[in-house]
């Protein structure tokens, strides 16, 4: 679901080809004001969008931090799959388990738990390419 601002954000970066980050600024700060996790995961990928990686993994982080402490399955697989995109294998692994662990804590039927295990090992797998296809660039 995304915001009319990371819309708006998305037209404005096309129409005007602003440099790199120069328009999620405000974004950012918008999204600390908002306690959810998905204000933080529009953020981060309005981020992306821009070039901004740095800023996005910041955002995809602390969506995983607020994901996690609503216990939020969701949210911490929102979280995790968007930081896929960007390689980061490490942080992926660890926000898997933690929405497995979500799952088992608060007793979610068998099949979705095994929905949990798939989609996490899916991501797992594709920070590991991308992670290698951006090491490859360099």
């Amino acid at each position: 679901m995304t915001s009319t601002y990371v819309l708006a954000l998305d037209v404005a970066l096309a129409v005007c080809g602003a440099p790199a980050g120069s328009s999620a600024e405000g974004l950012y700060p918008a999204a600390l004001g908002n306690r959810g996790w998905e204000a933080m995961v529009e953020a981060g990928e309005a981020s992306a969008r821009s070039g901004n990686t740095a800023d996005a993994r910041r955002a995809y982080l602390v969506a995983f931090d607020r994901a996690h402490a609503v216990d939020s399955v969701e949210g911490t697989l929102r979280a995790a799959a968007a930081l896929a995109v960007l390689g980061d294998s490490d942080a992926v692994r660890q926000m898997v388990r933690v929405a497995e662990h979500l799952a088992t804590r608060h007793q979610v039927p068998p099949a979705d738990r095994a929905r949990v295990r798939a989609e996490g090992e899916a991501l797992v797998a594709q920070a590991s390419a991308a992670r290698q296809t951006r090491s490859s660039v360099r």
